[in-house]
């Protein structure tokens, strides 16, 4: 029986890109062995096309790290910012309060109308410069600076209140405290809670977590230099060689 082509692509050491967006590249014929970054130089059509399809099947395109098309190596080039979104509808937005947040409506096309009803721009749906994913993303400046507008004439507050009820995926910028205090993050796992010397502390959960070895915060972290006399002990320093060492100031 023989061989798929492309195991006989990876036989004859010909490189190509993981994940989905190398899956598409490979059924277009296309096998790479030079940079990403490059190929978004060179045939930007491409990159363009392969990337449509991706955001169109709901991918987040922000997170493509395999395809190396994400907005900071794009950004070295000059080829990406908030206002050259490949998709303008999964892309950072100021209210009218100061606040950012993210739009996060991954399937663009499913999603259109119903960010246009919470905006109060349905007239955008008729707009021909934003009829679909391509176009929007030919045309994601002119797009970005209407979002702008309508976005700066409310509150974060106000808005969440309004995406929410039309069903419009976002999320906040939080600051570290909001973060702390976002009900997703806690009923996420994400923090938990250990004994510590004066009582119960508030920590952030590990964030690896393996099938059948269940892991547990074991206590707080350790001050400095907290542990420094218990090891140079047991290293075979006698105290005398230890109040030596602190009156130099090598250890605290």
């Amino acid at each position: 029986m023989p061989k798929p082509p492309f195991l006989d692509a990876i036989d004859r050491r010909v490189l190509v890109c993981d994940g989905a967006m190398g899956t598409m590249l490979y059924a277009k014929g296309i096998f790479l062995n030079r940079s990403f970054d490059e190929l978004n130089l060179t045939q930007p059509d491409l990159v363009a096309e392969v990337h449509q399809a991706y955001v169109r099947a709901g991918a987040d395109v922000l997170e493509t790290n395999t395809f190396g098309a994400n907005r900071i190596k794009l950004g070295a080039f000059g080829l990406a910012d908030r206002v050259h979104a490949i998709n303008p509808l999964i892309t950072c937005y100021q209210s009218g309060d100061g606040r950012w947040f993210w739009l996060l409506l991954l399937q663009a096309d499913r999603h259109w109308p119903d960010l246009c009803r919470a905006l109060g721009r349905e007239d955008l749906m008729q707009d021909e410069r934003f009829a679909n994913i391509t176009v929007r993303r030919e045309h994601a400046p002119e797009l970005v600076a209407e979002l702008d507008a309508v976005f700066a004439t409310k509150t974060l507050e106000e808005w969440g209140e309004v995406l929410d009820r039309e069903n419009v995926w976002w999320a906040p910028v939080n600051t570290i405290t909001e973060a702390l205090q976002d009900p997703l993050v806690r009923a996420s796992g994400a923090l938990t809670s250990v004994e510590g010397p004066d009582g119960v502390v508030p920590v952030v959960n590990t964030p690896v977590d393996f099938y059948g070895t269940p892991n547990a915060p074991r206590g707080v972290a350790p001050e400095l230099g907290q542990h420094t006399e218990e090891l140079l002990l047991e290293l075979g320093h006698d105290w005398d060689a230890i109040i030596a060492l602190k009156e130099s100031g090598a250890i605290p």
